[in-house]
């Protein structure tokens, strides 16, 4: 059954997702107990990642409110998933939460796997929410009663791209993991309320601090971006000069810039300031235009009819396919966007996921019958069963090819605008290049400034 739900979690998402790639598999121990504690930022999407694509799969602990979306409850059933009655969900059951932790804690001493967003809730915050004492507790509760089980806590980090926009990217972090110590777990012994809480407050602490080293941390979602803007910028100097291997290492980048910019927007205000505008300037221009900054920076070749025409050869070999799969999942998908649209932006791609997961067998299989009639009626009744079959399993191969042709048609169009506006008549190629030259100037200064100060703080 496990396998099943992996494969099946897997599936859904490599169909939204363009690529969703893993690093860090290394620490997650390949056997004994585990607890994962994970970023909350995408829904129920975050626990069909974890499920899915972690090396060993986990039993969540999860709100008791999730079971209320009655067409998953065989899922969450099938998973394992353990449900914890909240009082802020309205939802307290008296001597719940104790046997809910009674469960968890016999989870991880037969040596499993438990995963727990100790935020406490998803969020559409740009950074993580403070954590809530249930982990340590649990982990705590865990070793005291095996006599030091010594239990692991793994961090893992889920960064999205863009979660809500179909087709776009998704990395999943996982951290070295830590372990309670003996201190805490013989304070955790004590009879003293004080030291227990004590106890459970240092881990939660420590807990904090690895899972912050991993996930996205910013002040607002602008800051967010403009970071991520100017690590794309410093990880790639020049034309065909990439210092990154994959959206991974760049992200890498990413979170250092964000840490070293909390520091020199306090050392350095002024030439952070300029640097912000900046960015800010040069973000704008290229939103306006439609642009990447790795276009910028490798200016298109003098022409893209090359590119073009091997693309259209490509279109034109796979246009019979597109057009069944354009057939059989266009309909099932404009209606998932309608139905996310109006739901907040934090469930809008869990909607789109778990909806699609139900409508697109409902439809193929609808499109199957109507199929197997009109083939009744046109060769007699035997070929109702082989058109029906042939739909239903055109259905999701169809789909599955179309994505790839459907990506081959963003990078096309993507390229062949970009050729248009940095090689037209206007100074924009110019002027971009120039924004981006002052910009890394700048950038790489601050950079300096800023290892020159910790030089001066670390001691002799």
């Amino acid at each position: 059954m496990d396998s099943l739900l992996r494969g099946l979690g897997r599936l859904v998402l490599q169909a939204y997702y363009r690529q969703i790639e893993v690093t860090g598999s290394n620490h997650l121990p390949e056997s004994g107990p585990v607890i994962v504690v994970a970023n909350h930022f995408n829904s129920l999407v975050d626990g069909v990642v974890i499920t899915s694509f972690l090396p060993r799969m986990p039993r969540f602990l999860a709100a008791s409110t999730i079971w209320d979306f009655t067409p998953i409850r065989p899922i969450l059933n099938a998973a394992g998933v353990v449900p914890l009655f909240r009082a802020q969900d309205g939802r307290k059951v008296k001597g719940s939460l104790p046997a809910t932790f009674a469960k968890a804690a016999e989870l991880l001493r037969s040596g499993g796997v438990l995963a727990i967003f100790p935020e406490g809730k998803s969020h559409n915050e740009p950074s993580l929410l403070p954590l809530k004492t249930g982990t340590a507790r649990i982990a705590l509760e865990a070793d005291s009663t095996t006599d030091l089980l010594c239990v692991q806590i793994v961090p893992v980090a889920l960064t999205f791209e863009a979660k809500n926009r179909f087709r776009s990217r998704t990395l999943v972090e996982i951290g070295p993991p830590i372990t309670a110590s003996p201190e805490q777990i013989e304070a955790y012994y004590s009879k003293n309320p004080a030291v227990r809480s004590g106890a459970v407050k240092q881990l939660t602490s420590q807990i904090s601090e690895c899972l912050q080293a991993l996930a996205p941390r910013h002040e607002t979602w602008d800051e967010a971006r403009l970071i991520g803007r100017a690590a794309e910028i410093i990880s790639q100097p020049g034309p065909n000069d990439a210092q990154h291997d994959g959206w991974a290492t760049l992200n890498t980048t990413r979170r250092d810039l964000s840490r070293g910019y909390a520091v020199v927007r306090e050392t350095h205000p002024e030439q952070t300031a300029a640097l912000g505008q900046d960015l800010a300037e040069y973000d704008n221009l290229l939103r306006a235009t439609a642009l990447r900054d790795g276009q910028v920076v490798n200016t298109p070749p003098a022409s893209v009819a090359p590119f073009i025409a091997k693309a259209s050869v490509r279109f034109l070999f796979g246009l019979p396919i597109v057009f069944i799969g354009f057939v059989l999942n266009w309909p099932p998908y404009r209606v998932l966007l309608a139905l996310s649209h109006w739901r907040d932006l934090d469930k809008r791609s869990t909607w789109s996921i778990f909806a699609g997961f139900f409508l697109f067998p409902i439809f193929w299989t609808v499109a199957a019958i109507i199929s197997g009639y009109i083939g009744a009626n046109l060769w007699g009744g035997s070929a109702f069963w082989i058109s029906s079959f042939s739909v239903l399993i055109a259905g999701p191969v169809s789909g599955k090819l179309m994505l790839g042709y459907l990506d081959l048609y963003s990078e096309t169009l993507a390229e062949a605008r970009a050729w248009t506006r940095l090689r037209g008549a206007n100074n924009l190629s110019d002027s971009l290049i120039e924004k981006r030259r002052v910009i890394l100037e700048k950038l790489r200064a601050l950079v300096e400034a800023y290892r020159a100060d910790e030089a001066l703080q670390e001691p002799d």
